[in-house]
């Protein structure tokens, strides 16, 4: 962990690091950021530095998880496993999760990023947790698999996910902002 370790705290704009390890190694990273420095840019630049070293959020695989439906697929009626869909709306776009018990719906503008806000808005309401104050979203493609990446901060406490935008960018987008919201939930707690 040493060299990952000095190349995080080398980033400009980290005042201090902490590395959290469990049994299976990577546990968490708790971020202060200096008073000034933007930090989008900084959660950026350590989000590099992670995916550099083949990590990620320790909730997530690289298999994208079943069940989610694409864009307007309706879902498995009855089940208590949430899914979720983006629909176009007249002046945006709905973000929809559900399952056998309860609903939320959050609007959000037509776009990538529009529906990435929408969607950690409606996991934070579907779960009953707090959203993240700060958020920034980063839809990558490498060698054709879209990957969607979520750094979000919530007071102290700093949290990245990412996942495999496959079958669809709904799926991707559902699994980031459930890690996210529940790693920064956690970490706040």
């Amino acid at each position: 962990m040493n060299g990952l370790e000095r190349r995080l705290r080398g980033v400009a704009g980290v005042a201090d690091l902490t590395i959290e390890l469990g049994d299976g190694g990577l546990d968490g990273i708790r971020v202060r950021i200096d008073e000034g420095s933007d930090e989008a840019e900084v959660l950026e630049n350590i989000r590099r530095i992670l995916v550099a070293y083949g990590l990620r959020s320790r909730k997530h695989s690289a298999e994208p998880s079943a069940g989610l439906p694409v864009l307007g697929e309706q879902p498995k009626v009855g089940s208590a496993e949430p899914w979720a869909r983006v629909r176009p709306t007249a002046d945006g776009l709905a973000v929809e999760i559900a399952n056998s018990t309860h609903s939320v719906l959050e609007a959000g503008e037509r776009s990538p990023i529009g529906a990435a806000e929408a969607m950690v808005r409606a996991v934070a309401r579907f779960r009953g947790m707090h959203r993240p104050e700060r958020l920034a979203i980063a839809l990558d493609d490498l060698d054709g698999v879209r990957v969607i990446t979520m750094l979000g901060r919530r007071g102290p406490a700093v949290a990245v996910s990412a996942a495999v935008c496959e079958p669809s960018l709904t799926e991707g987008l559902f699994a980031a902002a459930d890690a996210l919201v529940a790693d920064l939930e956690s970490a706040h707690g």
